[in-house]
């Protein structure tokens, strides 16, 4: 989000017009993003290796579907409140 949710009164830092709760909330996100993204792209190798190296058809992989996308966002809301 760049440098405007810093607290508007930290020196040297250009652009910074925020509050402490602005740089909170990037700060959630940021960490959310860093958690969630190698989380996700685990997801989608698991996903590819599934389909293409054991053959699972559209049907079987939908069976297991919510397990590639829960864990990162669970994983990555839990990271982002306590990080």
């Amino acid at each position: 989000l760049s440098t405007w949710p810093i607290p508007s009164d930290t020196p040297n830092v250009y652009g910074a017009s925020g509050s402490t709760q602005t740089c909170t909330v990037q700060g959630l996100f940021n960490e959310m993003g860093n958690i969630s993204t190698p989380l996700f792209n685990a997801s989608l190798c698991t996903y590819y290796f599934l389909v293409i190296r054991h053959g699972w058809t559209e049907r079987r992989i939908q069976k297991v579907e919510r397990r590639f996308y829960v864990p990162p966002i669970i994983v990555g809301l839990f990271m982002g409140f306590i990080g």
